[in-house]
């Protein structure tokens, strides 16, 4: 005679449609979860993946709480989400990371504030509003980089200041679009991230790669990181000191620029899994996308290791990803199609993983 009985099923809701959710909801299928996406876009990647689905606007309010009472937790997969519809979410289910995260990570300025009070050290700043100031920092710093506060990825929202004949009035004219922040051009040698997952009692980080990014975009990440392990421990214990000044809970991106003194730079930071971790789901014995889901479920969080000596992932960006089919025949290389209907240059339509 057998025993019989049903086993408790967990709903995990997601804010945001993309790339992201897209590769989040495999991952909860393992660990026997059930995920909810809630996006606008009716063509949202995510939504292929699942039959429970809240097509609504960020700011339907009945919506909102529909979808947070049919959830046991939320998340988000990017941090641009309106803090109004997770602050709404938070009042009948969790969210993680708290809201008052995604808002710092909205605000570069606030981001960069964070940072400092966390004792990191970050690129020469000042929040600027007109075109005197933008002027004046440059010619007391030279060239810089300006961005909007809120808003803007993958290089959208930036401009850089190199010569005085940068600072035409016509090409300044975004900070008429809202607050933005100047920083001074950083020296810097490498790129990398940190991401770490940390649960009621667990943390647990990544394996760290190196980036490489053109034009503002994220082209490859190649794991492990070319730098001493000197740096990567730095990296590492700043990456938790983060967490602890936050008290956070969830899975964290840190990006930061390494020097030629081998320096630590914060530049940004996002309360979701990333790019640049996808390599992870070949790569290592838990991907970014199993640490996140572990946190929102409960779960242990045992470190992740390699489980592949060299791992490389590279993005397939606008009509890269045309060319599929090499990657198809390469017998280890794992390709990843977002499964957007249309592409325009330096969109992510998708990556692939060499290992």
């Amino acid at each position: 005679m057998t025993a019989e009985g049903s086993l408790p099923r967990k709903t995990i809701g997601i804010f945001g449609g993309g790339q992201l959710a897209r590769l989040m909801i495999p991952v909860a299928a393992r660990y026997g979860a059930l995920c909810h996406v809630f996006d606008a876009d009716p063509h949202a990647p995510a939504f292929d993946l699942t039959p429970h689905q809240h097509r609504a606007s960020f700011d339907d309010t009945a919506a909102i709480d529909r979808f947070a009472h049919a959830c046991d937790v939320i998340t988000c997969e990017f941090e641009n989400i309106p803090i109004t519809a997770l602050q709404r979410a938070a009042q009948i289910t969790p969210v993680i990371p708290d809201p008052n995260h995604f808002a710092m990570a909205q605000d570069r300025l606030h981001e960069k504030t964070m940072a400092q009070k966390a004792g990191l050290s970050v690129p020469l700043f000042a929040s600027v509003t007109h075109k005197d100031e933008v002027k004046g920092f440059f010619n007391q710093h030279g060239p810089a980089i300006l961005k909007r506060r809120c808003g803007g990825y993958d290089g959208k929202g930036q401009k850089r200041i190199l010569t005085s004949a940068d600072l035409q009035d016509e090409s300044l004219s975004f900070l008429l679009e809202g607050p933005c922040l100047i920083e001074a051009l950083v020296p810097f040698t490498h790129e990398i991230s940190t991401i770490a997952a940390r649960g009621v009692s667990e943390t647990a980080l990544l394996p760290i790669g190196d980036n490489h990014h053109h034009q503002g975009i994220l082209r490859k990440t190649s794991v492990p990181s070319s730098l001493p392990d000197v740096v990567l421990d730095l990296a590492r214990q700043q990456t938790f000191a983060v967490m602890n000044h936050l008290n956070y809970q969830g899975i964290l991106t840190i990006e930061w620029f390494v020097t030629a003194q081998g320096s630590l730079l914060f530049n940004e930071c996002a309360p979701r899994v990333h790019n640049s971790g996808h390599w992870s789901l070949e790569g290592s014995s838990l991907s970014q996308f199993d640490m996140a889901i572990r946190v929102l479920l409960g779960m242990p969080l045992p470190d992740p290791v390699f489980v592949s000596p060299r791992v490389e992932m590279l993005n397939l960006l606008g009509d890269a990803i045309q060319q599929r089919d090499v990657y198809e025949r390469c017998p280890r290389a794992a390709l990843y199609d977002y499964g957007k209907p249309i592409f325009r240059s330096g969109r992510k339509m998708g990556h692939v993983t060499f290992f």
